[in-house]
């Protein structure tokens, strides 16, 4: 999603917010791409943006990916700022894409066990070609606002919500409050101790120790889902979900190109 955006924006520069020093302070225009967490943002960007000097941003945007429940991300995003006093956001978009976990966080009853079959090749390809338009439409509306521009008519093209009423207060507080946790399970018998998983996770949590594949408790776990998903074994499950009927992540996006953005 970030590529094709900087591909189509001109002069756009693409850099992954792990490893970003908050003390800089960007200038002009800046854009962030993430997956919806939890009707949240990822760990790593609400660190961000509790904490960047954005003051000297002359337009900001945001694009959610979600799997069919985005929430008021947008609002969220806001209603952080707001509590510091810093600059709102001034669009933000929403994109669906393919739901890739079954919703480990979650009590077994809510969890969606049946996610896997919808990842056919069929449904994919209909995802990519649905996506890229309208990434090209959300890039079209983004260069418009820069140069003050008329903005193309279309639904896609249309700020999602920026405000916070009252309901998603009391959701954002009753998140803030909660301290989830994600137990991965390893099958080692399909292990082939190929290291994937540990180069894949953002935050170290993953460890080989003697060649096998641990889950440190003290290391913050991000939610990402990579070592399940590009586990080529299928071989890392969760809580209540060791299947192999099939795992996802999106088929542009390689082990080694998100190994590369880990800080640890």
């Amino acid at each position: 999603m970030a590529r094709q955006l900087a591909r189509e924006i001109p002069e756009a520069d693409l850099r992954p917010i792990i490893g970003v020093d908050p003390g800089d302070r960007p200038t002009g225009a800046l854009g962030m791409v993430f997956p919806v967490h939890m009707i949240s943002v990822p760990i790593p960007v609400r660190k961000y943006l509790e904490s960047a000097d954005l003051s000297g941003l002359d337009y900001f945007f945001a694009v959610a990916t979600h799997g069919g429940t985005p929430g008021n991300v947008g609002g969220f995003i806001n209603h952080l700022l707001n509590r510091r006093g810093s600059r709102r956001l001034d669009d933000f978009f929403t994109i669906r894409m393919i739901l890739n976990t079954p919703k480990g966080v979650a009590p077994r009853p809510l969890m969606t066990m049946n996610w896997a079959e919808k990842i056919a090749t069929r449904e994919v390809h209909a995802m990519l070609e649905r996506t890229d338009a309208e990434l090209s439409v959300i890039a079209g509306t983004i260069i418009a606002r820069r140069r003050n521009a008329e903005i193309p008519e279309s639904p896609i093209a249309q700020n999602q919500s920026l405000h916070a009423g009252g309901l998603s207060r009391l959701l954002w507080k009753v998140t803030d409050g909660s301290r989830p946790e994600l137990d991965f399970l390893l099958d080692e018998e399909s292990c082939t101790k190929c290291g994937i998983c540990c180069r894949v996770c953002p935050t170290g949590r993953v460890r080989l120790t003697v060649a096998t594949p641990r889950w440190d408790d003290s290391r913050q776990c991000w939610f990402c889902y990579a070592c399940f998903n590009f586990c080529p074994e299928q071989a890392v499950g969760v809580k209540h979900y060791t299947f192999k009927t099939g795992r996802y992540h999106h088929p542009q996006i390689s082990a080694d190109e998100v190994a590369a953005q880990k800080f640890c």
